[in-house]
């Protein structure tokens, strides 16, 4: 007998056509693309130079480069573009600035180099693409940039930038294609190796790229058409529907149940608290409690605190004690609840799975109860 393979140029299903590059299963190389997992918080205020990073929705960054003024509000909001997403991600001016030189904003995300070398992707062919489609809005009309950038590139600062035209308070569905070229490069590590950014304001020397293509230089990573978004007060931006998948064709928005969301999340970070409840908040649900055998203890406190998934890399985590106070943990005397701030020395036995315990400043105990997160995002992206 003979095996058939059923092969085809298209492969259409009720209607839908479907690339024949790639995986028909986990196609989304972004996490979070639907904006619905936000273990940090719901809102952040007074987000600017210093105080941006990933603090609102899982995954995405806030990175205001050299930028000299400017502060805005992130929110994971429910205005969307009514086609089957919950969620998105919003941002808000609050405090304008003008683009200077040398200066930058974008929201974006970073993929992990082993996610792209194993992804199918044949990088270094120019024939070879990946396609990115988002739905984006804005209250500010006008060209955005969208750049990709390669950090393990034969070349520094390797960019592809294209643009976007958005008409004012009106989503759109963007497609965009991203070609191979062979200054391309991925290491097989957990380091970034893929960064998305869609740019809200470039500097004059930072919006130079005038065409469509790889090139290198930090010149290169926003159009010189790009909008000013930040300079206007109570500006508004929304993202949602991000994804990135290996071939020629933009397929339906790939729909991943809530546990795959927040299990994927969870590599990058996670935390004690339950899901809708901020980091530093006083409670003692889903705490973490340990018991010293004596009656104090100012040696070593251990117990394995196994995190709920296995993390990015190896990074210390941070500690809030049953009252809400970061970098202690409560000492509890002979019961669960908090009576005193005690501070810790270090970590033992901290790794990608979880940490051993703690050495405590003071003598502390019998019972230590506290909450933690840790935090494996990438620095930049």
């Amino acid at each position: 007998s003979t095996i058939g393979v059923a092969s085809a140029t298209n492969l259409t299903v009720g209607d839908v056509t479907f690339p024949t590059a790639g995986s028909f299963g986990r196609r989304n190389l972004v996490d979070n693309g639907g904006m619905r997992v936000a273990q940090r918080a719901s809102s952040v205020t007074g987000l600017q130079e210093g105080t941006e990073g990933c603090r609102v929705v899982d995954r995405y960054h806030v990175t205001f480069g050299n930028q000299s003024g400017g502060v805005i509000t992130g929110a994971a909001s429910s205005e969307v573009p009514n086609v089957g997403f919950t969620s998105s991600f919003k941002l808000t001016v609050t405090t304008t600035n003008t683009s200077a030189t040398n200066e930058f904003i974008h929201i974006g995300q970073g993929i992990e180099n082993r996610t792209m070398k194993a992804s199918g992707w044949n990088y270094r062919d120019p024939n070879s693409n990946l396609v990115l489609s988002f739905w984006a809005r804005t209250s500010v009309g006008g060209t955005y940039s969208v750049s990709v950038r390669n950090w393990e590139a034969f070349e520094t600062h390797f960019y592809y930038v294209q643009t976007v035209d958005l008409v004012a308070d009106e989503w759109k569905h963007n497609i965009l294609t991203i070609p191979g070229h062979p200054k391309l490069n991925f290491n097989f590590d957990n380091t970034v190796g893929l960064s998305l950014r869609w740019y809200l304001g470039a500097g004059p020397d930072r919006n130079q790229n005038t065409s469509v293509g790889w090139a290198s230089g930090a010149e290169a990573q926003a159009n010189e058409g790009q909008v000013d978004w930040i300079a206007t007060n109570g500006a508004t931006f929304n993202l949602t529907g991000v994804q990135l998948e290996v071939g020629d064709t933009a397929t339906p928005f790939e729909l991943r149940s809530w546990d795959d969301e927040i299990r994927d999340c969870s590599y990058y970070y996670q935390k004690s608290y339950n899901y809708d409840t901020p980091p530093g908040t006083a409670t003692e649900t889903g705490a973490i409690y340990l018991r010293c055998d004596g009656s104090t203890e100012l040696g070593n406190n251990l117990a394995p605190i196994n995190y709920k998934t296995p993390i990015r890399s190896t990074q210390d985590p941070t500690v809030y004690s049953l009252d809400g106070t970061i970098n202690r943990v409560s000492d509890c005397n002979t019961a669960t609840t908090h009576v005193l701030n005690e501070a810790l020395d270090h970590f033992v036995g901290v790794g990608i799975n979880g940490f051993s315990g703690f050495d405590a400043t003071n003598a502390i105990g019998p019972n230590i109860g506290f909450h933690y997160t840790v935090d494996a995002e990438f620095g930049s992206v």
